[in-house]
């Protein structure tokens, strides 16, 4: 069965790959880094709604949420920047490639500290109730997307 993490962590996979795309090329794929940054945006917008604010109330996770946050927030300058697309091919390769990493070093800490931690403190019932908004919240996203395109 899958859970808040494994979604999480699949949406981390998923960025991973997206980044690996954009830098495959030269230069940079610029679809993929708008797709990466779009994708990423929903999914910062998923854990600070529905994740940060139960890391916040735990004992064990206070100060980890407001570490993810500020790591957010530096996400979202770059991310602003790429779409914005203003950037010269060697800017949007240096910013694509610092995201990169930036987001490497999160997933690290979610993955191998937070989400543990989490896991160990938060009842069954309300890790699906999150699992259960963010897909809502994916659901209705992608929606409005789609009938935008």
């Amino acid at each position: 069965m899958s859970t808040v993490f494994s979604l999480l962590k699949e949406q981390h996979k998923e960025a991973k790959k997206l980044f690996d795309e954009a830098l495959a090329s030269d230069p940079v794929d610029r679809e993929k880094a708008k797709l990466v940054c779009k994708k990423l945006s929903l999914h910062m917008e998923l854990e600070e709604k529905y994740l940060y604010p139960v890391m916040e109330k735990l004992d064990d996770t206070e100060v980890d949420a407001k570490e993810a946050e500020l790591e957010h927030a530096e996400a979202k300058k770059a991310i602003k920047d790429i779409l914005a697309d203003k950037l010269d091919d060697t800017e949007l390769k240096v910013k694509i490639e610092l995201l990169s990493l930036e987001i490497e070093h999160h997933v690290k800490e979610e993955e191998n500290e937070f989400f543990p931690k989490i896991r160990k403190d938060l009842p069954k019932e309300q890790q699906e109730k999150i699992k259960a908004e963010m897909l809502a919240l994916m659901e209705k996203k992608e929606g409005k997307e789609k009938a935008s395109v």
